[in-house]
């Protein structure tokens, strides 16, 4: 009798913890916690502002109030309350979670503690550490501490060496994965990218003007290549590098402002949440610019979404203070690859598309690519001195040798630009200076204008095919930069080289 007591209330419970299906809107796999109908005056103690998944079965979720960690296989929170307090930005490396709460930044050890107590806290000078990033490789965290600073944070020390200060107030950061690029978006209407050195020090790299909005998101892919960056109503995913655009996504007529966004673990697709009264949760397939699916279910505002490590799983969380977990729909297949040796050469293309299809599939290949990238280093002496040879030979008394100088220029593109505008080369003859000029008209009516980021040629071929080795990795490819780095100390690829080299892991 009691064996059969015990297991009815087993079986009540069960039907609590993982609602039935028909008690989930459209597309939704489980349900944390009840939902509420949000305040019509503003944020709740319960509503959620932070989700990160821990594991494919443990779920970090946080609110106005402070956090706890689900059990998605039992639907059940693993804590009995809540813990901390508010909780407006979270990340993690491999061995903690961070959190940024009121004047405070908290660690939690390990990732999946029992407790989710913090083992270690630092002050803030900002009421709500909402710019928050970690990287991790280089256990290195930055996070808002002041009107227009970031702290930067050595975890492997738990001290904080530095400080980053910025034209305008953080909103959001985020950090590549081995913590050299750092990406900031600004109340002034700005997303900022800068150059970290393993000292702290920060170099810009370029500025993109977004609409300004209190409410920012942004995020990198796990391998670098791609940010994406949400203010008001659009999304703009570009290329880390240059910031070249990849693909705009455009909320449609009605729908709120995105609040939060979210790359799958391959980098294939982008998930965006919005604000009410009618919330939607979209997925973008990153390659088409298409949309995937839509979810509806919530009510109020969203205010974060996450993937699940295997990309099977997106989980959703807003001011109506539940968590829905959906089915995360499957990507569509990349475009034809192309091999390593072509990559090589389109590896400068201004067209951020062309680009991120060339360095993806360098990064199919890493042995060959690692290969490629390194005859590709030592060619591009020769690529100089060619280019330099054909300027010098516009001068020449033959016209069969000028036109084949005119025609290698042109179709070196971007690269022979770079050396036709170097304001310290050797000036021609009046006809030779006419014919350079004859030349970069060309150039400009073929569309092969100088970006704005001024980085462009050989200097964004370096830029590019550093960054690949560093996510590739390695014996190999660290002898490469070690090669590169040798180079001509004012050369763009030598300072690339160095930078990659000052954070390399000792495991790689």
């Amino acid at each position: 009798m009691r064996l059969s007591i015990a297991i009815c209330l087993l079986a009540a419970c069960t039907v609590v913890a993982a609602p039935q299906k028909d008690d989930l809107p459209n597309g939704a796999v489980g349900r944390l916690g009840t939902a509420v109908t949000p305040a019509k005056d503003g944020p709740t103690v319960g509503d959620v502002t932070a989700l990160l998944f821990l594991g494919d079965n443990t779920l970090f979720v946080g609110t106005n109030g402070g956090w706890k960690t689900w059990d998605l296989q039992k639907r059940q929170p693993r804590q009995a309350s809540l813990i901390g307090g508010p909780t407006f930005a979270v990340a993690r490396d491999a061995h903690r979670v961070l959190v940024g709460s009121a004047h405070k930044l908290h660690s939690i050890e390990p990732v999946e503690s029992a407790m989710a107590e913090p083992a270690q806290s630092w002050d803030a000078a900002s009421a709500e550490v909402r710019a928050l990033a970690v990287s991790g490789g280089s256990q290195r965290v930055v996070y808002t501490n002041g009107d227009r600073t970031l702290a930067l944070l050595d975890l492997k020390q738990g001290s904080t060496p530095g400080k980053i200060e910025i034209p305008a107030a953080p909103l959001a950061a985020a950090l590549t994965a081995n913590g050299r690029i750092l990406a900031v978006v600004t109340r002034d209407g700005a997303a900022r990218i800068y150059s970290l050195t393993a000292n702290g020090n920060v170099e810009p790299l370029w500025l993109k003007r977004i609409a300004r909005s209190e409410r920012t998101a942004l995020q990198f892919t796990t391998d670098g290549r791609l940010l994406a960056v949400a203010s008001a109503g659009r999304v703009m995913v570009m290329e880390s590098s240059t910031g070249r655009p990849l693909v705009n996504l455009e909320r449609k007529f009605g729908e709120g402002d995105v609040r939060a966004l979210a790359f799958s673990p391959d980098g294939r697709m982008l998930a965006v949440v919005s604000a009410g009264p009618d919330p939607v949760v979209r997925v973008w397939a990153i390659n088409t610019g298409s949309e995937l699916i839509t979810f509806n279910g919530h009510r109020g505002d969203l205010n974060s979404v996450a993937f699940a490590p295997d990309g099977r799983t997106l989980a959703t969380g807003g001011s109506d203070q539940v968590v829905y977990l959906w089915r995360a729909p499957a990507p569509p297949a990349d475009g034809k690859s192309i091999s390593a040796a072509d990559a090589w050469d389109t590896l400068d293309a201004l067209e951020a598309v062309d680009a991120h299809r060339a360095t993806g599939a360098l990064l199919e290949d890493p042995k060959t690519a690692v290969e490629a990238i390194g005859t590709g280093f030592r060619n591009m002496v020769g690529e100089r001195a060619k280019i330099k040879r054909w300027i010098a030979e516009l001068d020449h008394d033959e016209f069969r040798v000028r036109e084949t100088a005119r025609r290698g220029l042109i179709k070196a593109g971007l690269r022979a630009a770079a050396a036709l505008n170097d304001p310290d080369r050797k000036k021609l003859q009046a006809e030779g200076e006419q014919r350079v000029r004859v030349i970069l008209e060309a150039m400009e009516a073929q569309g092969l204008r100088i970006p704005e980021s001024g980085l462009y040629g050989e200097d964004l071929r370096s830029v590019r095919a550093v960054r690949a080795l560093e996510q590739i990795g390695g014996k190999d490819a660290r002898e490469v930069l070690v090669e590169a780095a040798r180079g001509p100390k004012d050369g763009r690829l030598a300072k690339e080289a160095k930078a990659a080299l000052e954070v390399w892991p000792n495991d790689r």
